[in-house]
């Protein structure tokens, strides 16, 4: 096992970036939290959030400007290119800088330890032509194939149902967790990566899939059944009613009835030949 070593100015500064990142955390969530967050807060209490969820998980809101976090770090003589080394804001193409995120529910992502390392957009207003989510580049901080979103929150709970439910969105998790599915994470919106596994892995062995019952969700499922069995998992997936997805489902259907379905979870082998059904007549040789 080759050991690393950090130089003690290398702890100071990443010690540095990640206190900018907890006060961000802490500025996003006191906006949202305020008379000018109202809208964006109305917004999660039409999805069901509940308060306090959105102070467990520190939700916030980045207003519609160009530079309310630089200005609040410009008071604190912070040095922007800090804010920039930690994927906060964006350098113009002359000089100077933008903030990263406008207008949208800021949603933070914690490390292993509970450091806050990246955050996650998600646009609740605009001309629908905007990605529905703006996600923080990979920073010294932070590599998204490293992290899994919420198990910071969920490790004991994994490790006392011993298995885990693996969702692909920051809602898919925070609702059923709300709703106290505890043991569940997400692979931050992305393929799931051999190093998100072998992080899973320290904490159960048995992964239960609950991804998007459409086209995109059953391929990511597809896609993430041989890296799972890899890592030696018990590998089982959920086949959630076409047109909903965990978020909805648990809005929708309650806790309850997103239990059945995880008790009704096919083995892995078994969803496999059931797509395989679906596209080829298996009687015939």
């Amino acid at each position: 096992i080759p050991l690393k070593f950090a130089s003690g100015g290398e702890r100071k500064e990443k010690e540095e970036l990640l206190d900018l990142m907890r006060q961000t955390a802490d500025f996003y969530h006191n906006l949202l939290t305020a008379e000018s967050g109202k809208e964006a807060l109305a917004y999660l209490e039409n999805r069901g959030v509940t308060h306090d969820t959105i102070r467990r998980f520190q939700l916030g809101w980045a207003p519609n400007s160009w530079n309310a976090l630089l200005e609040h770090f410009h008071k604190r003589d912070v040095n922007p290119s800090k804010l920039e080394h930690c994927g906060l804001v964006v350098p113009r193409q002359n000089e100077g800088y933008y903030d990263r995120y406008r207008s949208r529910i800021i949603i933070p992502i914690h490390d292993i330890h509970g450091n806050i390392i990246a955050f996650g957009g998600r646009i609740f207003q605009g001309s629908g032509e905007e990605a529905k989510y703006l996600n923080s580049p990979e920073t010294s901080l932070y590599s998204k194939s490293n992290h899994l979103f919420g198990l910071y929150l969920s490790k004991e709970h994994i490790q006392e149902t011993k298995f885990a439910l693996l969702v692909e969105g920051y809602f898919d998790m925070i609702m059923p967790f709300q709703a106290g599915h505890n043991n569940i994470v997400a692979s931050l919106g992305t393929s799931l990566t051999e190093n998100q596994a072998r992080l899973l892995r320290r904490y159960t062995d048995r992964a239960v899939l609950l991804y998007d019952p459409d086209t995109a969700g059953k391929s990511a499922a597809l896609r993430a059944i041989p890296i799972l069995l890899k890592e030696g998992f018990l590998v089982q997936v959920v086949n959630l009613p076409e047109g909903t997805d965990p978020d909805q489902f648990i809005r929708e259907r309650g806790a309850d009835a997103l239990q059945k379905e995880i008790n009704q979870a096919l083995r892995y082998d078994q969803m496999f030949f059931n797509n395989l059904a679906q596209k080829h007549d298996l009687k015939l040789p």
